[in-house]
């Protein structure tokens, strides 16, 4: 791994602050958007926000989903501005309900169940960090959503996967669906480098108030 630096990044009250309420936005148009993909209603948790070493993620993401099912991770990257990574992780349990509201067939294979995980990550993530992004008045430029680790334990996701960082700013929300047995933890990982840059778009987003 890569150290860009052996100094922590510096998140101030203020700025934790005024992301709070800016991720609350983003992730209320990722729900959004699921819920009108969906046609049902979707829960959020209050979103997370955390300074992390990269390190750790692993057992950070095992503590947050504390569930003990298999999970499929979808990863998709985002740059242009920011640099960083959305993780979507999907409890594969509920999959077939979640098929089945977008109209799926009943008897999805594999493939279908793939394309299925693709998608509803492509629209948390994408709905998100543009909620996030629109906000600050930028614009990211996103790659295709890919699996990152398929019916595996959470503690696993990242095996194999090293991310050139050594800190990054973790924003993490849950979304349940309402009288459906279905979950996804939705994870924004921004490079250390990108920090600075989003504690100046805050700092421009504050001044014009």
């Amino acid at each position: 791994m890569t150290n860009n630096t052996s100094t922590a990044p510096v998140l101030s009250e203020d700025h934790r602050d005024a992301l709070q309420e800016i991720v609350n936005i983003g992730m209320g148009a990722a729900g959004d958007s699921l819920a009108r993909a969906l046609e049902t209603f979707v829960q959020l948790s209050i979103p997370r926000i955390h300074l992390i070493k990269v390190d750790e993620l692993p057992g950070l993401l095992s503590e947050m989903i504390a569930d003990s099912a298999p999970v499929t991770a979808i990863q998709q990257a985002f740059f242009s501005h920011w640099l960083g990574e959305t993780i979507t992780v999907f409890s594969r349990e509920g999959s077939h309900e979640l098929g089945t509201l977008l109209h799926y067939p009943e008897d999805m294979d594999k493939n279908a169940e793939t394309e299925l995980f693709l998608d509803v990550g492509n629209i948390l993530s994408g709905a998100c960090m543009n909620g996030i992004a629109e906000n600050l008045g930028i614009e990211l430029s996103f790659s295709p959503p890919s699996i990152l680790a398929d019916n595996t334990h959470a503690s696993e996701i990242f095996t194999g996967c090293e991310l050139q960082w050594e800190y990054a700013l973790l924003l993490e929300v849950n979304f349940k669906l309402e009288n459906h047995n279905f979950t996804a933890h939705l994870f924004t990982l921004m490079s250390q480098a990108s920090i600075e840059t989003l504690c100046a778009d805050i700092d421009r987003f504050l001044d014009g108030y």
